[in-house]
């Protein structure tokens, strides 16, 4: 019920279901999870982050923990936490290392942060290792190149 009122974008009968339920069990990882996605999609991120930390305390399945990780990481950004963003993101593309979506959420937790370096050199090399587009494939050699020594300068 939850998840379908989640993907169907009724934000506020999922958040009123998970609550209800967390009432009943309020260890329950997944309704704590459910009820942040809900505050996210209603643009409630402060109400979000409790609900996310105790879903990810409380132990996700790893599909469900990888979104967690996102959406709090995300969160902790947009609100100003940026070095609990960047701690956090940090973890998840730990446990995570193949999740693109992550990455691109740590370049920008990176850049939050002021290593806008090491953000554009990861959002490059994400670009170069993901992109179909003829454009960027052929001037891939160089774009590896330039985001290894983004300060290079030739003779």
């Amino acid at each position: 019920m939850i998840l379908s009122a989640l993907k169907a974008q009724n934000y506020a009968l999922a958040l009123d279901t998970a609550e209800a339920e967390l009432a009943i069990i309020p260890n329950s990882a997944l309704n704590h999870y459910y009820a942040a996605w809900a505050c996210d999609g209603l643009g409630q991120e402060n109400r979000a982050i409790p609900h996310y930390e105790k879903a990810i305390a409380l132990g996700l399945p790893d599909a469900d923990l990888k979104e967690a990780y996102l959406g709090l990481g995300s969160t902790y950004r947009v609100t100003g936490n940026y070095q609990q963003a960047y701690e956090l993101l940090t973890q998840a593309v730990t446990h995570f290392p193949n999740d693109r979506a992550l990455q691109v959420f740590y370049a920008l937790a990176k850049y939050s942060m002021g290593d806008a370096k090491s953000a554009l050199r990861d959002t490059l090399l994400l670009l170069s290792s993901t992109t179909q587009d003829d454009g960027i494939l052929a001037y891939r050699k160089a774009i590896d190149f330039y985001a290894q020594d983004l300060d290079f300068i030739s003779d």
